[in-house]
């Protein structure tokens, strides 16, 4: 009932459709990386995968795709950097656990979550964008179309000089500890979120 996949070095693209019921877990090594990949970098569907210790990055599209109702990630000191879209992207509803990840200078946008469930925490979102969203401009996080049911939270993160608004929100989110800060365009929070900025990097304000 589950399936562990070793990356070590630096290796190409990949596309994971996990089986219905496993536990499929990646798990970095020795400086793990998947990068230099023509389209989205890494894609991910199918069951409950989880991810640790991998840096994705320097391909043409999007760094990291989620998609699919059934498949629920869960990344831990995970790095999306460099990519030509989006550094990570979650389609199609699905659930999201993104903690202690990177997500730096992708030239699409930062985060991009689309009708799923979501919890993001301790990581840091810095120097992306600007993105187009069907003639939406953002920069480090996108959230629409939030579902009524499951976790729709942000904590102890720092959205960072990214390249328009810091974190656009179609409704309410969860925001604890919210460190956003310097983004371009005049928004570092969109009050359609609602929650404001915790103010100054501290124990309880910002990625640790």
């Amino acid at each position: 009932g589950r399936s562990v996949f070793v990356v070590r070095g630096a290796i190409d693209k990949w596309a994971l459709n996990a089986p219905s019921g496993w536990a499929t877990q990646v798990v970095g090594q020795q400086a793990a990386k998947v990068a230099g990949s023509t389209g989205t970098v890494v894609t991910l569907t199918g069951g409950e995968i989880s991810i640790r210790g991998l840096t994705v990055a320097n391909g043409t599209g999007d760094g990291i795709r989620i998609q699919g109702t059934s498949t629920k990630v869960s990344l831990l000191n995970v790095n999306s950097t460099a990519n030509g879209g989006v550094g990570l992207t979650v389609v199609g509803g699905g659930t999201l656990q993104a903690s202690r990840c990177l997500v730096t200078n992708n030239i699409g946008g930062g985060i991009f979550i689309d009708g799923a469930s979501f919890e993001i925490l301790e990581s840091k979102v810095e120097g992306n964008g600007p993105g187009n969203d069907g003639g939406d401009v953002w920069a480090g996080m996108r959230i629409k179309n939030i579902p009524s049911t499951g976790s729709k939270a942000i904590q102890r993160t720092s959205i960072l000089s990214n390249k328009q608004i810091g974190l656009t929100c179609s409704a309410n989110v969860a925001g604890m500890g919210v460190l956003a800060a310097g983004n371009v365009g005049g928004i570092d929070i969109s009050p359609t979120c609602g929650f404001s900025s915790c103010g100054s990097l501290s124990s309880a304000c910002g990625a640790p």
